[in-house]
């Protein structure tokens, strides 16, 4: 064992359906509403639930090690990992999110007893771009998403006074 070293892991599994919903609605901006009527319904019934995936898994790996009296190094790693999930209810795939992953790291340098930190960090280091939200207009034919972050990159500094 390396005691610098620090691992963790997680999973989450979640079946989250519509148990019964023969009658939702549709919102307006989806469908247009014929004349006369004052709202759309569909079945949603055994249809997922919007922005829940199936799957997911988060790794990390930190590596934390004092490299004088007074100072202190870290290196760290995260990993997370979502099964396809709908970005709005209904059934077809431009509604769909296929599988998604992340990746991020961070190195940092910092006072031993832990008064003040600097980090630098790398989100999403694949640069992997997939869509968060979804709407669309089948009247006039418009559909509208938008995307995750790309890669990013930030410097942090904390201090305790």
């Amino acid at each position: 064992p390396i005691r610098e070293l620090t691992l963790t892991a997680s999973y989450g599994y979640q079946d989250a359906t519509y148990d019964n919903y023969p009658d939702a609605p549709i919102a307006s901006y989806l469908v247009p509403i014929p004349l006369g009527q004052d709202v759309l319904t569909t079945d949603l019934t055994g249809q997922t639930l919007p922005f829940v995936p199936k799957h997911s898994v988060v790794l990390t790996a930190e590596y934390n090690r004092r490299i004088s009296n007074d100072l202190s190094f870290n290196l760290g790693t995260d990993f997370q990992l979502r099964s396809k999930y709908n970005v709005t209810d209904g059934v077809d795939q431009i509604r769909v999110v296929s599988d998604t992953t992340q990746l991020g790291v961070h190195v940092g340098l910092g006072d031993a007893d832990g008064k003040w930190r600097v980090t630098g960090r790398v989100y999403n280091l694949t640069n992997q771009v997939y869509r968060t939200s979804l709407d669309y207009n089948s009247f006039v034919g418009s559909v509208y998403q938008s995307l995750s972050a790309p890669r990013t990159f930030a410097i942090e500094a904390g201090f305790k006074f």
